[in-house]
């Protein structure tokens, strides 16, 4: 063979590999081509399939209310609004115990309190609950004025505060919640006995409601002498939840 034909047939050789190796990369391109498409094919009738099982299941089966879900209001429902009103003797009353212990459930029951209030500040602090136009005030307020006034000048200033609900709120029940027992000093636990009787024959001539707290005595007071203690608590707001029930 002569050198040039030797040369033409590497060359030949060349070509001929050069060609398989073409073919050899096109069928390599070629096939994941061809079965990705049939992948996404069949990824999209499963989808299909999942979402068309899914409908059906939620049509079946509706999703049931968790326990701690709420209902919404219903705008047709007619709640009667108490507010109760105070100085620091209120702070510890649980809203959402007062309305579950009531026996009339359509009763919204908020509090309002206002540490240190005295009779003047209370004054100031019951007209912004006012404009909520509630039902019912209940109010509590004098304590803090012990060491000032004498008892016919409290009663008069709780009573001048009840003359201002009834004033600005015609509508609005006014319910006086008694003073409550001090054992800080044997003056002020009488000085407490003398303001609740002065409160209670103001309620009677103005046809307001009343609760007394006769039931709460020296062992429900904290050793300070002024505020309930953990037990003292629970038998407030037992007065007052048996005053709503009594009238309704």
């Amino acid at each position: 063979i002569k050198e040039n034909d030797w040369t033409r047939v590497k060359e030949g050789a060349a070509s001929r590999a050069r060609a398989e190796g073409n073919d050899r990369d096109c069928f390599v391109v070629e096939n994941p081509n061809r079965y990705s498409i049939l992948n996404d094919e069949a990824t999209s009738d499963q989808e299909t399939t999942r979402s068309a099982q899914t409908e059906s299941m939620k049509e079946n089966h509706p999703r049931k209310k968790k326990s701690g879900e709420r209902k919404p209001d219903d705008p047709t429902t007619d709640h009667e609004t108490v507010i109760v009103v105070g100085d620091s003797m209120i702070k510890h009353l649980n809203k959402g115990r007062l309305r579950r212990s009531v026996a009339k459930k359509a009763l919204k029951i908020s509090t309002e309190s206002y540490s240190g209030a005295n009779c003047d500040a209370m004054k100031h602090h019951i007209r912004p609950c006012l404009a909520k136009n509630p039902d019912t005030v209940i109010l509590h307020v004098g304590t803090n004025d012990m060491a000032q006034k004498n008892a016919k000048e409290i009663a008069k200033g709780v009573v001048e505060i009840g003359n201002i609900i009834q004033n600005q709120s015609p509508n609005t029940k006014v319910v006086i919640s008694e003073l409550i027992t001090r054992t800080d000093t044997p003056e002020k636990r009488r000085k407490v006995a003398e303001v609740n009787a002065v409160l209670l024959t103001n309620c009677k001539k103005n046809k307001w409601g009343h609760i007394t707290h006769a039931n709460i005595q020296a062992k429900h007071i904290n050793p300070y002498g002024i505020h309930l203690n953990r037990a003292g608590t629970p038998m407030l707001a037992k007065n007052i939840i048996s005053f709503l029930n009594e009238q309704n």
